[in-house]
């Protein structure tokens, strides 16, 4: 059962089946859930006396090579306020800092994804992809795809040795793309031609491994996986899936703000367990590395950074005990402004 929630709780749910079972599932997903998780933990903190470890366990490493975005969707934190950090780009020689730093930890795998911020505005990131892929990394990343079809950017990213490509988007009508996505709808056109330019191109080279649409979308999915434009993409090799579980960005992000079929999730109660995003470092354009990759209510420097690699190295930013000490924030319950109403909050237990 525990896997099925897990399953279910992830992006990459099975759309086949989703489709037909949309509602019944986002129900699941967003009321059951959260609710059997609660008692799971209350059961096991306050019955089992399981208490909760302190110790720092890597779960993921993270690189983000920009923090500007060209987009402002209705579901992001950028659509109420501008992130309070200097839209910037990561320096080349910071990124190779990163890398050897990722490698020291015997780690050779990493998300090269903005918290906020889209990856090919970076003018280098292909330059960074096919370094990390030179040094053996295994390479994932999110894109809002608008940039895809700009000086073919489609055939480059196959090109580039990437492993895996998760593209966000709303719908397979450039209408209802733009008024998601807050773009020009002549924008949210190419994006469209340059989702299909991608998928033709990756099928010729066979280059990207794993191509995943993945869909905010603000109508049942059946009218777009029964849409010509979609079948027409069906030709060739992804997956796609349709979020179930929706953020409000530490409480920024109501459920005004949204549509009918994004529903956001209830807010797990029981939280004496350290968050498994704890676990999570990622590495800003400015060099700070910080716990967790998810979210940011005003500013990405906040109290979730535990140090800067133009300072220290990244083994004496895991020695120091600050990730530690937010960690046992959980435990008093004295949690940190944006863990406080963070719906996507995941027991590490």
């Amino acid at each position: 059962m525990s896997k099925i929630i897990d399953y279910l709780e992830s992006d990459f749910w099975l759309s086949p089946i989703s489709v037909p079972l949309y509602w019944p599932m986002q129900f699941f997903a967003n009321e059951i859930i959260p609710r059997s998780k609660d008692l799971k933990s209350w059961f096991f903190f306050n019955i089992l006396r399981r208490k909760p470890s302190m110790k720092f366990k890597i779960e993921e490493f993270m690189i983000q090579p920009a923090n500007v975005c060209n987009a402002h969707c209705i579901f992001c934190v950028l659509s109420k306020n501008k992130v309070a950090c200097q839209e910037k780009i990561m320096p080349m020689t910071l990124f190779e800092t990163a890398l050897d730093e990722i490698e020291k930890e015997g780690r050779k795998a990493m998300n090269l994804t903005p918290t906020v911020g889209e990856i090919l505005i970076d003018p280098n990131i292909f330059n960074k992809i096919r370094l990390a892929k030179s040094r053996g990394f295994v390479v994932h990343s999110y894109s809002n795809g608008i940039l895809l079809s700009a000086n073919e950017n489609y055939k480059r990213l196959v090109d580039s040795g990437i492993d895996r490509i998760v593209i966000s988007i709303s719908d397979v009508e450039p209408d209802i793309e733009a008024k998601t996505f807050s773009i020009p709808v002549i924008l949210a056109q190419q994006k469209l031609e340059g989702i299909k330019k991608l998928l033709e191109y990756n099928h010729k080279k066979h280059g990207i491994k794993e191509i995943y649409l993945s869909f905010r979308q603000t109508r049942h999915p059946h009218k777009i996986v029964t849409h010509p434009f979609f079948k027409q993409l069906r030709k060739y090799s992804f997956k796609y899936n349709f979020i179930l579980r929706w953020d409000s960005w530490g409480g920024v992000i109501k459920q005004k703000d949204l549509n009918k079929y994004m529903r956001i999730a209830t807010m797990r109660k029981f939280r004496r367990y350290p968050c498994l995003s704890t676990n999570i470092l990622s590495v800003l354009p400015s060099g700070s590395v910080r716990v967790c990759s998810c979210r940011v209510i005003d500013n990405i420097e906040d109290d979730l950074v535990v140090g800067n690699l133009h300072q220290e190295s990244l083994k004496e930013i895991i020695k120091s005990g600050r990730i530690e000490k937010i960690k046992m924030r959980f435990q008093n319950k004295k949690y940190l402004a944006i863990c406080k109403d963070c719906v996507f909050y995941r027991s590490e237990y």
